[in-house]
């Protein structure tokens, strides 16, 4: 009987060693795994982020020609005015009327440019 009752808890022990190292393996993958998933959540987040940060470029570099494209026609439209201010080049009405149109152009066309580039500052992120 006392063999029998020796023998239930050395096995009583053993499961209990059993249990444990199960136990803490299983802690271990545990930690495993959420190390991993914090890692690739870091990933995502990062990814997406230069994600972002790329698209804003591409955005800010579309502004950017937009702005030297407004530029010039700026710099057109002050050019035409002051040609229309010259008396020969008023007098010339052919040149007058052309000039007149072009402004008419310019100023559709700077507006139409501001429209883009408010619509692409929308974009950005």
């Amino acid at each position: 009987m006392r063999d029998v009752i020796q023998r239930i808890i050395a096995t009583e022990s053993e499961a209990r060693l059993i249990v444990d190292a199960a136990r803490t393996e299983a802690d271990r993958i545990l930690s495993d795994a959420r190390t991993k998933g914090k890692d690739i959540v870091e990933r995502a987040r990062q990814e997406g982020e230069s994600r972002r940060k790329s698209h804003n470029v591409n955005i800010r570099v579309k502004i950017t020609k937009i702005q030297k494209d407004i530029e010039k026609l700026q710099l057109e439209n002050y050019s035409k005015c002051r040609a229309l201010s010259d008396p020969h080049i008023f007098r010339d009405e052919e040149t007058a009327k052309d000039y007149g149109r072009r402004l008419k152009e310019i100023e559709q066309e700077l507006l139409l440019l501001d429209g883009k580039i408010k619509e692409l500052e929308k974009q950005i992120k």
